[in-house]
């Protein structure tokens, strides 16, 4: 239940950021944000230092993208919060407790080395995260090439039209625009075009944030309970490990 409630804020950019742009969709996630710790606040009465952190990351990066209306800082923002995340867990190795025991070890009676293995696969887990949006948001790039027919017939009719640019790009009828509107409609054709692929890649990391992140953390939460499973199996007989009636997952957004 918890995964759901910290995935809420992934869903309401995606569905805001479909609807509308993305200030809009920065705008509606910082705000399901706050709405998520105050609920966990209320059914629980603690919160975790790092769900704390990563809500001040949150609402940092988004008062920057609307702010300077840039979405670099949106975009770091997931790597940010699981590269953070990384560090915390790796350093939490040499530690007398591991994290992932402090965190599960209420739910869960382990030995001290399954705690360990648990730990480095969180942190290994965050690097992949923090990885994979690094690549898709600053290292990939969208070519023309890369577009399908229909998109490529977008790319080029938008260098002259001065309809369908205000469609695809500032996502309102030319007749809706305000006079400070219709001033970016005199860029250049190259301009325009760089700009409908910006706006492609921008929509595939919006993708990438929702289905991307989304498949590896259910992936690697199957792969968790699959281990836990075998180590209960073997280990009930020796009283060594107790399976939890309920498991909460840290967030990774």
């Amino acid at each position: 239940m918890q995964v759901l409630l910290d995935f809420f804020p992934v869903i309401i950019f995606f569905v805001a950021y479909k609807l509308t742009n993305i200030y809009v969709a920065v705008s509606a996630t910082a705000v399901a944000s706050l709405l998520t710790f105050a609920i966990t606040w209320a059914k629980t009465r603690k919160i975790q230092n790092l769900q704390l952190v990563s809500l001040i990351i949150i609402l940092i990066a988004a008062g920057l993208t609307l702010f300077f209306r840039d979405d670099t800082f949106i975009k770091w923002k997931p790597t940010i919060i699981n590269g953070l995340f990384a560090i915390v867990f790796a350093i939490s190795l040499f530690s007398k407790i591991p994290l992932a025991e402090r965190l599960f070890g209420t739910q869960i009676t382990c030995p001290r080395t399954i705690w360990t293995k648990l730990t480095v696969s969180w942190t290994v887990f965050f690097l992949v995260c923090a990885a994979s949006n690094y690549y898709v948001a600053f290292v990939y790039q969208v070519d023309k090439k890369d577009l399908s027919t229909e998109l490529q017939q977008n790319w080029q009719k938008i260098s002259n039209d001065n309809s369908l640019y205000s469609e695809l790009i500032l996502k309102k009828s030319f007749s809706e625009l305000l006079d400070e509107e219709k001033g970016f409609i005199d860029e250049t054709p190259e301009q325009r075009q760089a700009t409908y692929l910006r706006l492609i890649h921008q929509e595939r990391w919006v993708n990438f944030k929702l289905f991307g992140l989304l498949i590896l953390t259910l992936v690697f939460v199957i792969g968790q309970g699959l281990f836990l499973s075998r180590h209960i199996q073997d280990s009930l007989p020796q009283d060594n490990c107790d399976q939890p009636d309920s498991t909460t997952q840290p967030s990774t957004e």
